[in-house]
C-alpha cells in the first residue's frame, strides 16, 4: 500500500513538470516569432498627393496698406461770444446747409445795446450835418467880410474874426466827422456782436457732435458743434519708401473695412507726401473716396489694395503648393511615380501666385496638396484626377 501511494505521487509529479515545460516551450516560441516578425522591414503605403498642371496666370503686383477714414471737409462750430444757450436746432445726424442757424445764445443785452449804438448814430450823423452846415455859413460870412474889406467897408478885426469863426467850424466838422465815425462802428460792432448770437453752420454736411444743451454757458474758443460732410471721405495711411515709387497720383485703390464683409469701395490716390517720416520712415498718402451711399463712416480703420503692375500669360504656381526645404521653397512634381523636387528658380509672390522662372514648363504636373513631407525619389500615389506622366 505504501509503495503504491509512493508511485502515484511520482507519477503526478511528472505530469506536473511534463505540462510545465510544454508550456514553457510554446512561449519561447511565441517569443521568437515575434522577434522574427520585428525584424522584417515594415512596408509603408505610400503617400498621396494631388498634381495640378502648371499654367500661365493674370499676375498683378499691389500695393496694400491700413489707414484711417476720415472727412475731407469738417469743422469744429465755435461761438464769437460768450453767454448762455437759448435755443439748439438741431441734432447729431441732422444734415445742415451753410447758413443753416444751429444755436442761439442770449442776446438781450445785445440787443439794446444795438439800439444803443444806433441812437448814438443817429446823434452823431446829425452833429456831422450840422457841423457841415456851420462851415458853410461861416465860409459865405467870410467871403462877404473880405469883400467888404477890399472896398475898404470891414475892418482888418471883423475879418480876422470871421477868418477865426471859418476855423473853428472846420475844427467842429471834423471832430463832428470822428464821432460820427466812431458811433458808426460801434454801431457795426454791436451789430456783429448781435449776428453773434446766432451760431450757424459754416458748410453744408452732418452734425457728428453736439456739445451744448439750451442753458449750457458757452465760451469763445469752446467747440458747440462738429460738422462734417461724410459724402467724400480721405484714407489716410503710410507706406515704405519702396511701395512710395510704385504709387501715383490719380490711380485707382480698392478699399475694405471690417464692418462690411465682402463689400469693396473706390478710391483714388490724391496727394502723396514728398518726405518719410523721420520716425517711422514711411511716407503718407491720401486717398479720396466716394461715399454718397454713407456705409463708410469717419474714423474708421479700412484696407487700402493698389494694383501697381499687371501681367498677362506669366507662367506662376499657387503660393500653397510651395515646399520648405533646407535651400528655400521649392515646388514638387511627379516623375513616373515618384515624386521630383523641381529645383525651380522663383520670383517674389505677387498675391497669391508665385512666378516660376526657371525649371519647369507649361503643363508639368506639379504637388498642390500632399506634398509636405515629400521627399526625391519617394514613391507617391497620385489622386483627385491629378496626372503623373
Amino acid at each position: 500500500m505504501s509503495r503504491t501511494r509512493t508511485l502515484i505521487i511520482v507519477v503526478t509529479v511528472l505530469g506536473s513538470l511534463g505540462g510545465l515545460g510544454v508550456l514553457f516551450s510554446e512561449r519561447v516560441d511565441a517569443a521568437l516569432q515575434a522577434r522574427e516578425q520585428a525584424a522584417k522591414p515594415v512596408e509603408l503605403e505610400p503617400p498621396r498627393v494631388r498634381t495640378e498642371p502648371l499654367e500661365r496666370h493674370r499676375l498683378e503686383a499691389k500695393v496694400s496698406f491700413t489707414g484711417t477714414l476720415r472727412a475731407v471737409r469738417r469743422v469744429e462750430v465755435i461761438p464769437e461770444i460768450p453767454g448762455r444757450i437759448e435755443d439748439v436746432m438741431v441734432n447729431v445726424g441732422d444734415h445742415v446747409e451753410p447758413g443753416q442757424l444751429l444755436a442761439i445764445i442770449e442776446h438781450r443785452s445785445l440787443k439794446l445795446a444795438q439800439n444803443q449804438a444806433k441812437a448814438n448814430r443817429s446823434a452823431a450823423a446829425a452833429s456831422l450835418d450840422r457841423a457841415r452846415l456851420e462851415v458853410e455859413t461861416a465860409e459865405r460870412e467870410l467871403e462877404r467880410v473880405r469883400s467888404l474889406a477890399n472896398r475898404g467897408a470891414a475892418s482888418q478885426a471883423e475879418l480876422d474874426r470871421s477868418q477865426s469863426a471859418v476855423d473853428t467850424a472846420r475844427a467842429m466838422l471834423r471832430s463832428a466827422q470822428s464821432q460820427h465815425l466812431g458811433a458808426k462802428a460801434a454801431a457795426g460792432l454791436s451789430s456783429d456782436s448781435l449776428d453773434d448770437s446766432r451760431i450757424l453752420s459754416p458748410l453744408a454736411g452732418t452734425v457728428t457732435r453736439r456739445d451744448i444743451d439750451m442753458g449750457t454757458r458757452v465760451t469763445p474758443g469752446v467747440s458747440a458743434f462738429e460738422i462734417q460732410d461724410i459724402d467724400e471721405l480721405e484714407l489716410v495711411g503710410a507706406v515704405t519708401a519702396k511701395d512710395f515709387a510704385r504709387l501715383a497720383i490719380g490711380q485707382t485703390v480698392e478699399i475694405t473695412v471690417d464692418a462690411r464683409p465682402g463689400e469693396t469701395f473706390e478710391g483714388t490716390v490724391k496727394t502723396m507726401s514728398p518726405s518719410l517720416d523721420p520716425v517711422t520712415r514711411r511716407a503718407t498718402i491720401e486717398i479720396t473716396v466716394n461715399n454718397q451711399a454713407h456705409h463708410l463712416l469717419p474714423n474708421q480703420f479700412a484696407d487700402a489694395t493698389v494694383v501697381v503692375e499687371q501681367r498677362e500669360g506669366v507662367l506662376a504656381v499657387h503660393r500653397d503648393a510651395l515646399a520648405v526645404t533646407p535651400e528655400g521653397s521649392d515646388v514638387f512634381t511627379v516623375r513616373e511615380g515618384f515624386a521630383a523636387r523641381a529645383h525651380a528658380k522663383l520670383g517674389p509672390p505677387e498675391g497669391e501666385w508665385v512666378p516660376v522662372l526657371e525649371g519647369l514648363a507649361e503643363g508639368d504636373p506639379v504637388v498642390v496638396a500632399g506634398h509636405a513631407e515629400l521627399r526625391d525619389g519617394l514613391a507617391v500615389v497620385v489622386t483627385d484626377g491629378g496626372q503623373a506622366p
